[in-house]
């Protein structure tokens, strides 16, 4: 079980391939749902560049803190619909 569940949401594109692949651009801004503690909190994610860390931003912009544990970080497509 994971002690902090992050819902990233990425512009997708696809399917690039026959076997339907997709891909999602990590890389940039955007939006973010962080679970934990019991709490649903929105966020905004950044990463300027591949090889960067993804940083998670709160409301007044300051890096997020998570509770000590498992991590699971979904990417979905923005603009999709997360039910809670």
């Amino acid at each position: 079980t994971a002690k902090v569940v992050i819902v990233q949401f990425a512009k997708e594109k696809g399917p690039i391939d026959e076997l339907k692949h997709l891909l999602y651009q990590t890389t940039g801004r955007g939006e973010a749902l962080v679970f934990q503690n019991g709490q649903a909190i929105k966020t905004t994610w950044e990463k300027p560049d591949r090889l960067a860390r993804t940083l998670f931003k709160d409301d007044k912009g300051k890096e997020m803190k998570f509770v000590r544990g498992q991590m699971w970080i979904e990417v979905l497509p923005a603009g999709q619909e997360v039910t809670y």
